[in-house]
């Protein structure tokens, strides 16, 4: 019976194929080979999704500040981010965010250190609930060691704005690494050799799609160890850690149509149009770790034309220090000093319990932060001090 079912199943094979012309099966060939060279074939990979949600449940003590007290919860951050493999030594990224503004792309980018500081620094002004555009780019390789990335993205700068929401020590980014957390278009290069990691990218700048562009150029070195891309202890990398990196951005632009502060700090409320100007910004920042304990610097150096208030050098920087004392706890304290017309400061205390390292964690923050009267007599005109509590949490997928 096997036999007369394989004679049988034999007979019918060959007499189907023979049915195929030779232009039959050219065309098959070429449609194989085809498909052996779609990228899908070739070193690719599916789509691979992460992405995080951090969220808080938050007490705000105004003050003096002439604000208001809050409780209440909202989500600080929330991102999707998708990427992979397209073959032939080609990838490819993209990134929603849907509630930190501050890493979003923006067709007019324009650095915060332009406009006037919070009068309150506890509140929560790095969260607008607005959704929209991070990554949108693709990179590939050219020579040996060097990679180009086209498209949307975030320059390489201080750690604090490059690293994800969800790995962060505290619940919010430091000030600075909120300031330098969003994206621009352009492409880059970008590279390392033994402990040197470094970018160099044209992205539109300040005034968008218009004729001038923006330039930076970033080095970081490993003097010890290797970087981790978390902050604080837990997570780091075994032993000492010490990387110190340094950028320097230029950004020249043709129109600027923001309120600026006039020469004696007080606020002038005329849109200037047309203004040409030229922005340097370097920054520095300092990052180790050492079993338990880990501990950064960073500050940014603004020149005249990017300061805010009267044409001065403003030179703002934040400072911190964390203690892991086992893999489920670690403490951390963090100071930032804006150095703007208000002589605004803060300071953070918190405490992380660590569920599944970063990637679930509860977080205890407290905030406290001051600055000057606002100038031109308007409320409030004394020294304004809040500040805010919050439990929060954050998962990473």
């Amino acid at each position: 019976m096997n036999k007369i079912l394989i004679t049988a199943l034999a007979t019918t094979v060959v007499g189907t194929t023979s049915f195929a012309t030779d232009s039959e099966w050219l065309e098959l060939d070429r449609e194989v080979a085809a498909w052996n060279n779609a990228p899908i074939f070739q070193d690719s990979t599916g789509p691979n999704v992460s992405g995080y949600i951090v969220g808080a449940l938050s007490s705000t003590d105004a003050g003096n500040t002439g604000g208001v007290d809050t409780t209440g919860t909202d989500v600080r951050a929330a991102a999707v981010n998708i990427g992979g493999t397209l073959g032939h030594g080609y990838e490819f990224a993209l990134g929603f965010e849907f509630f930190d503004s501050t890493a979003l792309y923006n067709t007019t980018t324009v650095s915060a250190a332009d406009g006037a500081s919070t009068v309150d620094p506890t509140s929560s002004s790095f969260s607008s609930g607005n959704a929209g555009l991070t990554d949108a780019y693709i990179k590939f390789g050219i020579g040996e060691g060097v990679g180009v990335k086209m498209g949307i993205f975030g320059t390489n700068t201080l750690k604090s704005a490059g690293i994800a929401r969800n790995h962060t020590l505290f619940i919010d980014r430091s000030y600075l690494g909120s300031m330098f957390a969003g994206r621009d278009a352009g492409f880059a290069f970008d590279g390392s050799f033994n402990r040197v990691n470094w970018e160099i990218a044209v992205i539109n700048g300040r005034d968008g799609s218009a004729e001038e562009l923006a330039y930076s150029a970033h080095l970081d070195i490993d003097l010890y160890g290797k970087q981790s891309g978390v902050e604080g202890a837990l997570g780091a990398a075994e032993g000492l850690a010490v990387n110190l990196g340094v950028t320097f951005m230029t950004d020249n632009s043709k129109t600027d149509n923001r309120d600026d502060f006039a020469d004696d700090a007080t606020l002038n409320n005329s849109v200037v149009d047309g203004q040409d100007r030229d922005d340097t910004t370097t920054m520095f920042d300092l990052n180790l770790t050492s079993g338990a304990w880990g501990a950064f610097a960073e500050m940014v150096s603004f020149d005249n034309d990017h300061s805010a208030f009267g044409g001065e050098t403003s030179s703002p920087y934040s400072a911190g220090i964390s203690y892991a004392w086992s893999e489920m706890y670690e403490i951390g304290f963090r100071y930032d000093d804006y150095d703007d017309a208000y002589n605004t400061a803060r300071y953070v205390v918190g405490v992380n319990r660590y569920i599944s390292g970063h990637d679930l964690k509860w977080q205890l923050n407290f905030i406290g932060g001051s600055s000057d009267p606002i100038p031109g007599g308007t409320s409030p005109t004394t020294e304004n001090d809040s500040s805010a509590v919050l439990l929060g949490f954050a998962a990473g997928f």
